[in-house]
């Protein structure tokens, strides 16, 4: 495999970040992989759980970072308080590390597929990096027991870290066009899963009633996404979407964009980077 380095002939930069928090197991897999692999890994990643805030950012006031490890080979661990689009933007625009090549958010706890990565800050985090126009991309992983949901309570088993070492070294390699990120969700139990090309399954999200708990006359507690136990909403999984692909054990791999104008079009060329990209992926010795 090749050596992980950029055009100066450095090791390539990888600022990694996640929403689950910068200690948690996704996120330490993949940074310990990303290393092995040769590249050069500085985490800043939230300080505390924040699933759900899309591309949310603090915006009345500074957030904190904090220095939590230094390897002494310049892969630092810092965390931010604030959201993961919060972390890649004290990264990328202050003084605080050296400049990047590529930013990777994931491993999420949990599947960001369908209409639910417009929740998600892991989603949330690489479209920022990709606005910034640092080719980004972002990585989820099925929990144990299968489960399609966005909010995951099960195990998890982060096994397909591997994979998530060639899709960022072919991310560098090959770019994605302006303002578009990859979005990889990985099945549960399977350390080399197949690579799918997928489309964010359509119509995914449903209504799932949920009653209320009165709390008192002029009071309730409402769950608003997943209540524990309840189950997951019925989703679209036809063929060529991303549950799809995750549900029959493949790895689903699709382009995000950050244009929601709603007038134009996919640009050209988004397709056919994102078959180049799959293609590559799946070729052997990469």
């Amino acid at each position: 495999m090749a050596t992980a380095s950029n055009e100066s002939g450095a090791p390539t930069h990888v600022l990694l970040t996640n929403d689950d928090g910068y200690d948690k197991e996704g996120l330490q897999a993949l940074r310990a992989a990303l290393i092995a692999a040769g590249f050069r890994v500085t985490v800043m990643a939230p300080a505390a759980n924040k699933s759900g805030v899309g591309r949310g950012v603090t915006c009345h006031g500074p957030v904190v970072v904090r220095l939590h490890d230094d390897d002494g080979h310049g892969n630092r661990v810092y965390s931010c308080a604030g959201t993961p689009a919060d972390c890649v933007r004290v990264a990328v625009l202050s003084d605080v590390i050296d400049p990047v090549d590529v930013v990777a958010s994931g491993i999420n706890h949990g599947v960001n597929m369908g209409d639910d990565s417009t929740f998600s800050g892991t989603i949330g985090a690489a479209l920022e990096g990709a606005l910034l126009r640092i080719p980004s991309i972002a990585f989820s992983q099925q929990d144990d027991a299968g489960d399609i949901s966005m909010v995951s309570r099960g195990a998890h088993h982060f096994l397909a870290t591997d994979l998530a070492v060639r899709a960022t070294r072919t991310l560098v390699e090959n770019p994605p066009p302006p303002r578009v990120i990859a979005s990889v969700n990985f099945p549960h139990g399977v350390k080399e899963p197949a690579v799918q090309k997928a489309q964010l399954s359509p119509f995914s999200y449903q209504r799932n009633w949920t009653p209320a708990e009165m709390l008192s006359e002029d009071s309730w507690n409402v769950w608003a996404y997943a209540k524990p136990g309840h189950p997951d909403p019925e989703v679209n999984t036809s063929a060529g979407t991303d549950y799809a692909a995750v549900i029959g054990g493949a790895a689903s791999v699709s382009a995000v964009r950050a244009d929601w104008d709603g007038l134009s079009d996919a640009p050209t060329g988004v397709n056919a980077w994102l078959d180049a990209f799959v293609a590559r992926l799946g070729a052997p010795g990469l």
